[in-house]
């Protein structure tokens, strides 16, 4: 006994053509890229923002190629939180709560672009796929 998979496709906007199928599914490409696009650049700066709290609350030596690399990088990212509370230090060690703050907004800040762009260009199941399984 064989079996045989059949994929049926079944389509709940009835295109007109395939072109229009076609151009459809790149504009979901296109979209759902841009979604991990806004991903991509948030997670980027949180990370860079997570090393720098870090180095700061185990009192890196500012004077380490990488580290002052992190500091120069974040930088841009840390400045517009550095005076919203006051840093908490120990010794070398420094906590910053600024950095924290500044995380948070970063997550949001995503989260709310990636909200925008599904107002602006919402994606839609247009064609959707079906297998079916035939024995003979």
């Amino acid at each position: 006994m064989q079996s045989e998979i059949i994929k049926e496709t079944t389509y709940s906007q009835n295109p007109n053509t395939i072109d229009h199928i076609n151009m459809n599914e790149e504009r979901e490409t296109s979209v759902k890229r841009s979604y991990n696009v806004v991903w991509l650049i948030i997670g980027i700066i949180e990370a860079v923002l997570i090393f720098r709290f870090v180095f700061e609350l185990l009192g890196a030596n500012q004077y380490s190629g990488f580290v002052q690399f992190i500091y120069t990088l974040s930088y841009p990212f840390a400045v517009p939180f550095q005076d919203i509370f006051h840093v908490s230090a120990v010794s070398y060690s420094i906590l910053d709560w600024s950095l924290l703050v500044a995380m948070a907004v970063y997550l949001v800040i995503g989260y709310l672009l990636n909200q925008i762009l599904r107002v602006i260009f919402p994606t839609q199941p247009h064609v959707q796929h079906k297998l079916h399984t035939q024995e003979y």
